[in-house]
């Protein structure tokens, strides 16, 4: 490499690390590409360009570059990157391929895997890499791993809600509101109720602790009202439910999987009154993209109440014929000839709540 090249390659570097430290990655991010013109095989800058794209939310080019033949010795030691990239494409699939192709699980491969397989609805299997990860490491993020392996339990708890599953204290607010559906979900929800009080007031505190704003301590109690709400459903106490569903959603909450949850226990609550609503609020439960956001079991309960509406405001065929979300397609008009055969002989009501 000439002198010239040299001092325009070290040139190069220094703006990196200088746009890198001020998180300004859109500079950083042109700057790679100035070094690999100079050094097309600068590992480094290689590296650099693909956390910059994630950084972006630019995932598609982050995988894009990754895969592509030419940089294949460039790429050959970023799994980590590479199974990121895919997990926030929503292709976990791929991504556990990718992780499970390295040749050492790192830890922060295990933490990903871990994430994966909870995306994949594997939970037990999640649950002991959980287990693992935090019985050998020491650092700042304990808590948030004993609160992801309380959400993982109270996942086991809906689909087994007799299971012998492991219990957690609450020592952050994440921790308490997976307590408390842990225990919703095996139908204790008595006591779920005041578990999810405390979280909820520890959620609002936290946030504004954190010198957040009410509206956003709000949001950020959004999901643990609505958990409080499903309590109240099944307990029976459906107007308050109703009204819990109904502020959450008054407040136009940035999760749309919360929305989606929300409006499908509303719609329940309906039955077959208030059809206009109910049609208007399953609307809003399957918006397209939920089906990256919903586990299974959540779709199907939507699914179901979907084809149940159908039949009751007599608008399966138009619903057939329109455009579907990719996850109903036509798992929802089977569903309705089944329904409509056995409707045909008992009323049947909508009344998958999920949560």
């Amino acid at each position: 490499m000439s002198a010239n090249k040299e001092s325009n390659l070290v040139q190069a570097y220094i703006e990196l690390n200088k746009f890198c430290q001020s998180g300004d990655y859109e500079r950083a991010l042109k700057a790679t590409g100035k070094i690999l013109q100079i050094a097309p095989q600068e590992q480094k800058a290689f590296h650099c360009k693909v956390i910059c794209f994630i950084q972006l939310h630019n995932f598609k080019e982050a995988l894009a570059i990754l895969s592509n033949p030419k940089n294949a010795a460039l790429a050959a030691d970023l799994h980590f990157e590479k199974a990121y990239a895919q997990y926030r494409l929503n292709t976990p699939k791929e991504a556990l391929q990718t992780v499970d192709s390295a040749p050492e699980l790192t830890p922060a491969l295990k933490e990903l895997r871990a994430q994966i397989l909870y995306r994949l609805e594997q939970y037990q299997e999640c649950y002991n890499l959980y287990r693992e990860v935090v019985k050998n490491t020491t650092d700042d993020y304990e808590d948030e791993r004993k609160a992801n392996m309380a959400a993982v339990v109270a996942n086991q708890a809906a689909l087994n809600p007799s299971a012998d599953l492991p219990q957690f204290t609450g020592n952050t607010y994440e921790q308490t509101y997976n307590m408390g559906s842990t225990l919703a979900m095996r139908g204790k929800y008595n006591e779920a109720l005041p578990v999810l009080k405390k979280a909820e007031q520890a959620c609002s505190e936290s946030v504004i602790d954190d010198g957040g704003t009410e509206e956003e301590a709000k949001e950020e109690a959004a999901i643990i009202r609505v958990q409080q709400a499903y309590c109240l459903q099944q307990m029976g106490k459906e107007k308050e439910a109703a009204s819990i569903y109904q502020n959450v959603l008054k407040d136009k909450p940035s999760d749309q999987a919360l929305i989606a949850i929300a409006s499908n226990n509303l719609v329940v609550i309906n039955r077959d009154t208030n059809v206009f609503d109910s049609r208007k609020r399953m609307k809003a439960a399957t918006q397209d993209g939920l089906e990256h956001k919903l586990n299974s079991r959540q779709r199907a309960s939507i699914t179901y109440n979907q084809a149940i509406l159908a039949i009751y405001s007599n608008q399966v065929f138009q619903m057939v014929n329109s455009k579907f979300n990719s996850w109903l397609n036509l798992h929802m008009f089977f569903i309705y000839l089944r329904l409509s055969i056995i409707m045909n002989f008992i009323h049947t009501k909508i009344g998958y709540i999920i949560v």
